[in-house]
């Protein structure tokens, strides 16, 4: 699964063989996680991919990316293939230029392909969305700005 901190090297592993065709394309990846790793990858992220694994679902899976300044075309291309992406949002996901990388490109595919996108709220505390105008303005100039680079 794709997280927003890398750990390791070499390519991007395709878990499972299952593939699937939606209008005429061939799909390898049913599922697209964008998360940040060491807020869930441990705890929630396990839980969600041993799910996937019991219905047949095939998420694409980080355990090998190398992790750069940008997100790489393996990535993009996981992206743009997979059917739906889930952004799961935690304490740290908004701090990392990573994930808001993914985050452009699960967005550019929303629109131009309309891919699902679903949102996770990882242990996010009302508290934490008090100050929700300040929060939203802020993550919206960041994504803003790496819109622009791309």
């Amino acid at each position: 699964m794709l997280a927003c901190s890398r750990e390791s090297k070499s390519s991007p592993e395709i878990s499972g063989t299952h593939q699937l065709v939606f209008s005429g394309n061939l799909r390898r990846i049913h599922v697209f996680p964008s998360f940040h790793g060491p807020d869930v990858r441990r705890t929630f992220l396990s839980h969600l991919h041993r799910e996937f694994v019991s219905k047949g679902i095939v998420a694409f899976k980080d355990t090998e990316i190398e992790r750069g300044h940008t997100i790489g075309p393996d990535l993009v291309q996981a992206i743009r293939e997979s059917r739906v992406s889930i952004v799961v949002l935690s304490k740290n996901y908004a701090s990392s230029g990573w994930c808001l990388d993914e985050l452009v490109e699960i967005l550019k595919c929303k629109e131009d392909q309309d891919q699902v996108v679903m949102t996770i709220f990882y242990e996010l505390t009302r508290l934490m969305f008090e100050n929700r105008a300040a929060v939203s303005e802020e993550f919206s100039k960041q994504l803003i700005k790496r819109k622009q680079r791309k």
